[in-house]
């Protein structure tokens, strides 16, 4: 038999306190490597989807809603309250894409969307969506407004101004150029983040939205129609006549035009 060399000596020994707590100490190390690995590729998650989430809304309603965030208060789920809606398209925009190349038309929508989501965000208004060469935006939600209503006004005159600018942009480089009409209506609706975890959404539900699109299609070229209900709220600070304006299924609408 010949000794055992120091290499056997130290592999055949038992397994001690002081291995026990090595191991340990490794194995809480990688299950913190991997928990971090985890909480950080959570995180990217979370601030993509609210970079995506936050385009819709305003400078000043974007800081809420981040301040929710980090509390962990932004969830799913509505409210129902009154809000007031306005919604704009472009007049004349199906025989003005007839003639236009694709690249052209979204070129078109993309300049005019620009100067108008800029006009709605001044007076703190939130873009529910973009339907074609529509926009449907919301004041009063996701953060209440005491001047909703006033402010959907100014933002609507500001969106015409917006676009007579950018006509005359658009006429200088020999452009198409187009017009917009707009309707604005108040009621009571749902509004709120829908969706899930991953995708989540701000939409507002009820028979107001619908009403609103009615005031928008009765709005010439360059007009801003407002609802009784509207003009209610802002009689004393906007000029406006009492119009009347045919719907498909509802008869005729009374409206006001505002000057």
């Amino acid at each position: 038999m010949f000794p055992a060399s120091k290499a056997e000596v130290l592999t055949a020994r038992s397994f001690d306190e002081e291995d026990l707590r090595l191991l340990l100490a490794v194995g809480r190390y990688a299950a913190m490597a991997v928990a971090n690995c985890h909480m950080q590729e959570e995180m990217h998650q979370n601030a993509a989807l609210l970079a995506r989430l936050l385009t819709n809304f305003s400078p000043k309603i974007q800081q809420n809603l981040l301040k929710k965030a980090r509390n962990g208060k932004l969830r799913l789920g509505g409210e129902k309250s009154e809000v007031t809606i306005l919604c704009s398209d472009i007049r004349g925009f199906t025989r003005l894409s007839a003639t236009m190349d694709a690249d052209d038309v979204v070129d078109m929508l993309n300049h005019y969307f620009a100067a108008l989501v800029n006009a709605i965000f001044r007076y703190d208004g939130t873009v529910d969506k973009f339907v074609g060469d529509a926009i449907l935006a919301v004041f009063g939600s996701p953060e209440p407004d005491g001047r909703q209503h006033e402010n959907a006004a100014r933002a609507a005159l500001d969106m015409q101004v917006s676009v007579k600018r950018v006509n005359e942009e658009r006429q200088a480089r020999g452009l198409v150029t187009c017009d917009m009409g707009i309707g604005i209506h108040c009621g009571e609706v749902i509004h709120g983040f829908i969706g899930s975890a991953e995708r989540m959404e701000f939409t507002v539900i009820g028979d107001p939205v619908n009403k609103t699109a009615r005031y928008c299609d009765g709005a010439q070229a360059g007009e801003i129609l407002i609802s009784p209900e509207v003009h209610q709220h802002i009689w004393k600070v906007v000029q406006a006549e009492s119009v009347s304006i045919p719907t498909k299924h509802e008869g005729n609408l009374r409206a006001y035009r505002v000057k």
